[in-house]
């Protein structure tokens, strides 16, 4: 299932693809944090979908980030960073990237048996791109969650 324009999409990043401010706050994440790994021949790039928790925006944070802490460890200092689908994808038809798409794939989850129920994926997108990371960096993954301020 390709998520909706309006829906919202987080990836998180460890302490070491995270900007900082002054007093070590993540306040970005760098563009590093969207790269897929040519050892592991990853195709596409591993996001949460936020309304698949059907609450309010700060509750459906909150869910995903408790899923995920189960599902690997999850440093303290790290954050994870949400972007708007539509937005995303504007972002990527401005780069003649018309392809890309978000994709839940709830069978694919099953399968797992893991507890990351909300797992979607970034499909079709350019592999490790530098322009196209630093426009996820900076202008589409824009709201930031420190991983430390989800009790």
């Amino acid at each position: 299932m390709y998520l909706q324009k309006d829906n919202h999409i987080s990836r998180h990043a460890p302490y070491k693809k995270c900007i900082r401010d002054e007093n070590d706050k993540p306040i970005g994440l760098l563009p590093q944090a969207f790269e897929m790994r040519a050892e592991r021949n990853e195709k596409a790039l591993s996001v949460n979908w936020l309304e698949y928790y059907k609450d309010t925006h700060v509750q459906n944070v909150t869910k995903m980030v408790t899923d995920f802490r189960t599902t690997r460890t999850v440093g303290l200092n790290s954050a994870f960073g949400i972007a708007n689908v539509g937005e995303l994808e504007l972002a990527c038809a401005t780069m003649n990237q018309t392809s890309v798409r978000i994709l839940y794939d709830s069978k694919a989850t099953s399968k797992t048996k893991s507890s990351n129920a909300s797992h979607a994926t970034i499909i079709r997108l350019p592999f490790n791109d530098d322009d196209f990371q630093s426009i996820l960096s900076s202008n589409i993954f824009t709201e930031i969650i420190p991983n430390s301020s989800i009790p």
